[in-house]
This record gives structure tokens, sequence and C-alpha cells, in this order.
């Protein structure tokens, strides 16, 4: 929904404005550097991703038109200073080229 701008199916599910609002950078984490909208954490490289427990992402670009799902490891440390940047090092890398 968010690559699509909140369009499925060909109708507008979501206003387009809200997707607009939620991806304007309102705060930064203190933890990961990252600015945050509504809900997403936004890179400077155009990611926008919603993070949960033990690394688990959501992830869409929408220059590159890609959506992404992580599963991860509940067990491992997923923090910003744990592999959360390994898995944008993989988002930023390989996933990225292929867009």
């Amino acid at each position: 929904m968010l690559r699509d701008k909140g369009r499925f199916g060909g109708r507008q599910v979501i206003p387009a404005n809200w997707i607009e609002a939620s991806l304007t950078p309102r705060t930064r984490s203190p933890f990961s550097g990252l600015a945050y909208g509504y809900g997403w954490f936004l890179s400077d490289t155009g990611w926008a991703l919603a993070r949960g427990y033990g690394g688990q992402i959501i992830a869409a670009h929408l220059q590159k038109n890609l959506a992404v799902a992580i599963t991860s490891d509940p067990n491992q440390p997923a923090r910003s200073e744990g592999y959360f940047s390994d898995l944008m090092a993989l988002l930023e890398g390989p996933v990225a080229a292929l867009g």
C-alpha cells in the first residue's frame, strides 16, 4: 500500500495526502539516527521502514518501486547497535540494486 501510494486493485484505499504526510520527517530516532514520520522510519536514501520485534522489517522504496518484508531471528539483538545495521546494508546494497 505504501509503495503504491495508497492504491490497491486500481482504487485509492488510503488517501494519497495521508501517505505523503506519513512520509514527511517529524523527528529523528536517537537510536538509529533515522528520521521518523507517522509510523515510518525514513532513510536518507529513500527507504520507509516499519520495524517490529526481533528485526522484523517492512520496507518500501517508492522511487525504485520496491516493497520488501524481512523476517529475522527474534532471539538476537536487533536494536541499531545490533544487526539492524546489517539489515540496512542488505536493503541499501543488493535489494536497492533490484529497483
